[in-house]
């Protein structure tokens, strides 16, 4: 793997005891099930990479699983032959999504309480090969990251998958999409001006005092 090393095993324990045998879906070395184009693959805050485990940086919160395939990838999710960099849900931890979420949809509203200062945003995706950013102003946020948001704010996720040519192996973009959503909070509401009481009697009062006159 580029940058990195081979993941040979992983080691597992249940009350304290080594475990190497996990019955019919045993991925022990002694298996002859998972062969050809069988391995463990990370995945990185929802994302597969050729990258390997050691090139990672990682920061509090980020999500890492290692998953075992059996058909290089296409069973977890991560299908090299379907170059697809497309969304298939999105998940907001506040505020309500309109128009509810479609693969045809590119362009969203998210409306939040007033007292809502951050959201964060997770996504389902076709293909966990393809890369996504999401960006707010000139700020990128990792998965699952607080996004800071008020009114008019807008945060765009762009997806990326990258294939590379089969004979010269040189990247390039076989799909790419990108979505935004505009943050909408109400206005707070302006208070009303107090309006002084009218003094009892003061009506009357200069009423019978232009009878006398007349």
């Amino acid at each position: 793997l580029n940058g990195g090393f081979y993941l040979q095993n992983i080691s597992f324990t249940k009350d304290g005891e080594a475990v190497s045998d996990f019955g019919e879906y045993s991925i022990t070395p002694d298996d002859d099930w998972a062969k050809y184009m069988s391995g463990w693959m990370v995945k990185f805050n929802n994302w597969f990479t050729s990258s390997g485990i050691s090139a990672y940086a990682v920061e509090d919160g980020d999500i890492i699983e290692v998953l075992y395939t059996c058909t290089m990838g296409a069973d977890i999710g991560n299908d090299f032959s379907n170059a697809s960099a497309q969304f298939t849900s999105l998940d907001v931890s506040a505020g309500d999504l309109t128009p509810a979420f479609s693969k045809d949809v590119k362009a969203y509203t998210l409306t939040v309480a007033e007292d809502v200062d951050a959201v964060k945003l997770g996504y389902e995706m076709e293909n966990y090969g393809s890369a996504v950013t999401v960006s707010s102003g000139d700020t990128t946020y990792r998965y699952m990251r607080a996004i800071p948001v008020e009114n008019g704010t807008v945060i765009t996720l762009k997806s990326v998958f990258t294939a590379y040519d089969n004979t010269t192996y040189e990247p390039y973009t076989a799909d790419e999409t990108e979505i935004t959503i505009t943050v909408v909070k109400p206005e707070p509401a302006t208070p009303e001006e107090p309006t002084e009481p009218a003094e009892e009697g003061k009506d009357s009062i200069l009423d019978n005092i232009r009878g006398i006159w007349n």
